[in-house]
């Protein structure tokens, strides 16, 4: 942890407010039994930018690999070796 808290508690309440967020989702969609709560361009509003995203019947697939190819990245960024260190 860094050295600043008010930075770190900042971070932790983002964190905690997105998976709220996310878990919130997930339940609405379980219970109306409507997958589209979950996708990620709508979680984002990007609809509100690009009003044909989500009318795409591939949105959803589009989606998921974009939810998967971020995860891939940020997995890459934080265990990749900085040169200089083990």
């Amino acid at each position: 942890m860094g050295q600043n808290r008010w930075l770190e508690a900042l971070q932790r309440l983002v964190l905690l407010s997105a998976c709220l967020h996310l878990f919130l989702l997930a339940l609405l969609a379980l219970l109306s039994r409507d997958i589209s709560y979950l996708n990620y361009f709508s979680i984002l509003d990007l609809d509100y930018f690009f009003p044909d995203l989500l009318k795409n019947r591939f949105t959803h697939l589009f989606s998921l690999l974009t939810v998967g190819l971020l995860y891939l990245f940020l997995l890459y960024l934080s265990t990749r070796k900085t040169k200089g260190k083990l």
